[in-house]
């Protein structure tokens, strides 16, 4: 069951997934939108230091109500350069990105640089949105390099920016497989260790909050992919013992403590609590669990993420506000599709999440 990790979806006693599992009687896998996790890290981060949100697209802070102006507009200006952990993505994968998404990209690519071309600082940012936090990510970037004396609290946020935030958004998308979930989990609390200790104070409460990943379900279910026979094995003895457990209900889904001093993404949690199969792969018999030391278990590529299902969403939303009538909906949709997304093959995957939306509903 894939959804963002809103209470109304992950309540533990209230949440749509688990009044699923106590309806049907049986417990299902939760793949919880790690975009929407790492958004949640960013808006903890920018209502700490710009400004609480003060309506749908605007902040009561400086930055805030900075960035929800035209920032394209001001004039760059020596910037000092700041480290970052920005990915160097091929042209052909940045072609692929959306146009907010290959300006983010170009931008913490320039902040770290210490130099922007004219082309990109004039290009014009989508508009602020507390649902869509990546065109403010965007927004704070072109601010910094058009600020002569940036503040100490606008330095924190473009650091977090681009070390944190970019390389995450782009680890997510890239590894977007569920057996990846843990690992990008992983990755995000690396990363968190080389941020301002001020920013950590503030990330790794949300990161907690949203440890979904680091659930023993999550983790064995990467373990059994992974390519160290010893993590294998490890994997199928506490999947083994699991098994050997006798639970009379469907086992509440509770979020463990996460480690954040781990050295490999296996060491996310203690092992000494209570240890449950992940339930994609509770159908494999005991012969085939034991095949797995011998050799990584392929798993289907349910995504860590919801993104093409909430544009779906979105889309479907206001193509029945717009139009009235199916093939009216229908080429409203095809044609937002069409221009919104710059090549075909992005194009097939937003119609892909319209379909699953679809058969949902």
């Amino acid at each position: 069951m894939g959804c963002d990790g809103t209470a109304v979806n992950t309540g533990t006693t209230g949440g749509v997934c688990r009044l699923f599992e106590l309806v049907t009687g049986s417990p299902v896998h939760w793949f919880i939108c790690q975009l929407h996790g790492n958004e949640l890290n960013l808006r903890s981060l920018v209502t700490t230091l710009g400004g609480t949100a003060s309506g749908p697209r605007s902040f009561t802070g400086p930055i805030g109500r900075f960035c929800a102006g035209d920032v394209w507009e001001a004039d760059v200006v020596a910037y000092e350069p700041v480290p970052g952990n920005t990915p160097d993505l091929p042209a052909a994968v940045i072609q692929e990105l959306s146009t907010d998404q290959q300006l983010l990209y170009l931008l913490a690519a320039a902040v770290q640089s210490g130099s922007v071309d004219n082309k990109t600082a004039g290009r014009r940012i989508g508009p602020l949105n507390h649902a869509r936090w990546l065109t403010l990510a965007a927004r704070l970037l072109r601010l910094y390099v058009s600020t002569v004396a940036p503040s100490g609290a606008l330095q924190d946020l473009v650091q977090y920016v681009v070390r944190h935030y970019v390389p995450m958004w782009f680890t997510i998308h890239q590894n977007s497989s569920c057996d990846q979930g843990s690992r990008n989990l992983f990755r995000s609390v690396v990363l968190l260790r080389d941020l301002p200790q001020r920013s950590q104070a503030v990330i790794r409460p949300v990161i907690q909050r949203n440890g979904y990943w680091a659930h023993s379900e999550q983790l064995l279910l990467a373990m059994v992919t992974d390519s160290e026979r010893a993590v294998r094995e490890k994997a199928v003895q506490h999947i083994g013992a699991a098994r050997q457990l006798h639970a009379e209900e469907v086992r509440p889904f509770v979020i463990p403590v996460v480690n954040f001093d781990a050295t490999t993404y296996t060491d996310l949690i203690s092992w000494d609590g209570r240890i449950t199969q992940p339930p994609l792969l509770r159908d494999l018999s005991h012969s085939e669990l034991v095949h797995v030391m011998d050799a990584p278990l392929t798993v289907p590529p349910y995504p860590v993420h919801t993104q093409a299902v909430e544009r779906a969403v979105r889309m479907v939303t206001e193509a029945c506000t717009a139009v009235i009538g199916d093939e009216a909906r229908d080429g409203h949709i095809t044609h937002h599709c069409k221009a919104e997304t710059s090549t075909p093959a992005s194009c097939a995957q937003f119609q892909a999440g319209y379909a699953a939306t679809e058969a949902e509903l």
